[in-house]
């Protein structure tokens, strides 16, 4: 009985020898495992980060369009305002024109009246001019007469 329990008590330090040699040729695996355990919790946001990069990358390019578009249409702006001030200067100056031409538009008006009112009265001057003409060869023709 005693051999049999010294050979079980053999078998044992054996079956422990071995387990412990076992467990020091899986230190590094235990070390692993442990860091991966550690790690467990934040495996989910390595997923979530990886599906949320998938899910960015277009965004991001169109940020970078909205981006390129916005920055195109503040070209399209400036352009745009430069314009609105040339034009509201050569506003400014037109209408300063008209002013500075009114008072000559207005003597060149009158001039044009008074030009016509003389054309009337020329007209009216050869008319009676004519019928003097008229009256005075009558009256030499019938002072002949006589």
């Amino acid at each position: 009985e005693l051999h049999r329990l010294r050979d079980e008590q053999l078998a044992a330090q054996e079956a422990l020898n071995s387990a412990q040699q076992t467990w020091d040729q899986q230190s590094g695996e235990r070390q692993t495992l442990g860091q991966l355990e550690r790690l467990g919790p934040q495996r989910h946001r390595f997923a979530r980060r990886t599906t949320l990069n998938v899910q960015l990358d277009p965004l991001a390019e169109q940020i970078r369009q909205h981006q390129a578009q916005h920055t195109s249409l503040q070209g399209q702006q400036q352009q745009l305002e430069t314009r609105r001030a040339q034009a509201h200067t050569s506003l400014l100056d037109a209408q300063q024109q008209h002013g500075n031409a009114k008072p000559l538009l207005q003597q060149a008006f009158d001039a044009q009246n008074t030009l016509n009112h003389l054309a009337q009265e020329l007209t009216k001057a050869r008319d009676l001019h004519q019928h003097t003409g008229q009256l005075c060869a009558e009256g030499q023709a019938s002072l002949q007469n006589l």
